[in-house]
């Protein structure tokens, strides 16, 4: 399974600028979430606290919410769930700070 994180213009849309994350799985093909500026924003906005309640064991459940946009920390506190609607693509602690690191 690969993850990636993609930044583009999206001619369907009027040419927002949008971030796509997706997973390519060997069986199932694709999944993709794409996220609107403002759902980046609160994505950016949760990042530091989700790596430090995922290092600390902290905190779980619901981190992050913004209209059909939501960030959960799973039971075991080891990975996040980013939703789009019902769809959802995993995250671990390393996806989480390689994407506290980005600019």
């Amino acid at each position: 399974m690969t993850k990636y994180v993609s930044v583009g213009f999206y001619p369907a849309r009027d040419y927002l600028p949008l971030f796509e994350f997706g997973v390519l799985r060997r069986a199932g093909g694709p999944k993709t979430l794409i996220l609107s500026d403002e759902q980046v924003d609160a994505l950016a906005m949760t990042l530091p606290k989700l790596r430090g309640d995922m290092c600390s064991g902290g905190a779980r459940g619901r981190s992050c919410e913004s209209g059909s946009f939501r960030l959960d920390v799973t039971r075991s506190g080891r990975t996040a769930r980013l939703y789009v609607d019902s769809q959802f693509i995993s995250l671990t602690l390393q996806d989480i700070e390689y994407l506290s690191r980005c600019p």
